[in-house]
């Protein structure tokens, strides 16, 4: 961080929370990050979150308040005035963790590298925005164990710089999105995440296991077999504190489960993480036998609860012909649109857009997902005519 720059709060105390969340109630707009050490145990923790309250700058430590309930660094964060802009780069990744860990979710979002991928700037990295637009330098990022306790300084200041500058790239970006009256294509990217379905030990119906990747065409004994193998590995890797995707990846888990008649004698030449020791070898060998041995459990048949237009994507089988040339015919008058506007493809037509009009052509454009009010004005009759 530059010398010049202002110092900042770490948050590890009541005392300095209660500075921090005043600072936040007060501020006009919010720049927020985070530190997480998703690579390194079992369940990926929050361990700093990197605050820009209106250029004062925060290092809040969610470890010195875990397990107090309720959350007071939540209670903080949720004091960000309504009308104030909580600023992003990236940030779907941050805020989902935010969302997960404590319970966090903003209502006015703006993620300045959706803006840049509206406008069509060539590099929408951070790093490369701050230095065409600002002509400020941030450091590349760090690996670093968040976790460790205390953190040292030059690791919180390093941290820091991923919003140091997010308020000025805002103001840059926020006028040129006004100039080329991409507001609304702005705010709909910029959207809080849907929360995420995650497959767990616990999941009581077999059909939630064919959610993994490479499993929907298992047979019933192949997914009774992948969820003994999920329910194994998560539960050694909770005992480790592994990430149990690092212990046993999902896709070593399918491969199994595709020919559980060869399983045992496949596990006999697998290689597995380092920290499983020749008593947890014997435990997963006992698992997959008793799991090739058992009846595999009935798959759930009831149908689902309905959900309101709009919130699934139906579901794409191949391409045919005509849906290939729709496709065709949209990417090309995409092309020319942005050229004439002087934005990038993005602000015309997203691609999730352009793929569910290529399939399903006949679907009201206000269910078409990411599309918006404003591309409905501009561009209905010229689909209705591509379609």
């Amino acid at each position: 961080m530059d010398p010049a720059a202002p110092n900042y709060l770490l948050v590890d105390d009541d005392a300095t929370l209660a500075r921090a969340a005043e600072q936040i109630a007060m501020a006009t707009w919010l720049g927020i990050a985070v530190e997480l050490n998703a690579t390194r145990s079992y369940r990926p923790r929050i361990c700093l979150v990197q605050v820009n309250a209106g250029g004062r700058l925060l290092a809040l430590d969610p470890l010195a308040f875990e397990g107090r309930r309720p959350d007071p660094l939540s209670a903080a964060l949720a004091r960000v005035p309504v009308a104030s802009p909580v600023i992003v780069h990236g940030g779907e990744y941050a805020l989902a963790a935010l969302q997960r860990c404590l319970h966090v979710t903003f209502k006015y979002l703006v993620d300045t590298q959706q803006a840049a991928v509206l406008l069509g700037l060539p590099a929408t990295g951070l790093r490369a925005l701050c230095s065409s637009l600002l002509g400020e330098v941030v450091p590349p990022p760090q690996s670093a164990d968040w976790s460790q306790r205390p953190l040292a300084a030059t690791l919180v200041e390093h941290a820091l710089a991923d919003v140091v500058h997010l308020g000025a790239l805002y103001d840059v970006l926020l006028r040129k999105i006004d100039a080329t009256d991409l507001v609304d294509e702005l705010a709909l990217a910029s959207a809080p995440p849907q929360p995420r379905v995650f497959v767990t030990p616990d999941t009581p119906d077999p059909r939630r296991y064919r959610q993994i990747e490479g499993a929907s065409g298992l047979p019933p004994e192949g997914i009774n077999l992948l969820g003994a193998l999920v329910r194994w590995r998560d539960l050694k890797a909770k005992e480790l504190d592994v990430p149990p995707g690092r212990l046993l990846p999902n896709a070593q888990l399918v491969d199994l489960a595709h020919a559980p008649e060869r399983a045992l004698q496949r596990l006999a030449g697998m290689r597995f993480h380092s920290r499983l020791v020749h008593a947890d070898l014997e435990a997963l060998r006992r698992t997959v036998a008793l799991a090739i041995a058992a009846e595999p459990e009935p798959e759930a048949t009831e149908p689902r609860a309905a959900r309101p237009t709009g919130a699934v994507t139906p579901k794409k089988g191949p391409p045919t012909p005509a849906i290939k040339a729709r496709i065709a015919r949209l990417k090309a008058w995409r092309r020319g649109e942005a050229e004439a506007r002087g934005v990038g493809l993005q602000a015309v037509l997203p691609l999730v857009a352009l793929e569910h009009l290529g399939y399903f052509p006949v679907t009201p454009l206000a269910d078409v997902p990411g599309f918006g009010r404003r591309r409905g004005e501009r561009y209905a009759a010229i689909i209705a005519t591509l379609l």
